[in-house]
């Protein structure tokens, strides 16, 4: 099970990234409201997190200051960056950061970017998943345009 570190200062989002990761082969181990916070939380963790979904714009240390300080203190940590703000991705990336997806984004490439670092080897769907079905019609209980923060301008970009 891949380990997921959430640093968001947007409670509403932090519960809805639990809610996607909720019965996925991802296990939220810390939820960070601020950079300072997450730093804090990698240090002070038994076993790091494997993977910091890492927002741009937080209180007390911008998600650049964390990415660069976090990997600092341990390198095997995979960072994702998640940000409405393009204009940071090349210095995301730059800091360290394994991969930058843009908000809004869709669930499906979040998902696909932690299976990607956990080698492309879990599988994305649970039992209840591959049951249920979106009103629609589809498989998955999903329905495509499933967006987390919006609708339009999926980005992903990974190094």
């Amino acid at each position: 099970m891949l380990r997921v570190l959430i640093a968001d200062d947007e409670p509403m989002l932090l519960e809805l990234y639990k809610d996607i990761l909720a019965g996925t082969p991802f296990e939220v181990v810390a939820t960070a409201y601020n950079g300072q916070e997450c730093v804090d939380i990698v240090k002070a963790l038994d076993e790091p997190p494997d993977v910091i979904l890492m927002d741009h714009r937080m209180p007390l240390k911008s998600g650049l200051e964390a990415t660069r300080e976090v990997l600092a203190f341990d390198g095997r940590v995979k960072v994702i960056f998640v940000s409405a703000d393009s204009s940071v991705r090349e210095e995301a990336l730059l800091a360290g950061a394994v991969a930058f997806l843009q908000k809004p984004f869709d669930i499906g490439a979040l998902l696909g970017l932690l299976a990607l670092q956990a080698g492309g080897r879990v599988p994305l769907r649970s039992a209840t998943q591959e049951k249920a079905r979106d009103p629609a019609g589809r498989p998955g209980g999903v329905p495509a345009s499933s967006r987390a923060g919006g609708t339009v301008g999926d980005q992903a970009t990974i190094r």
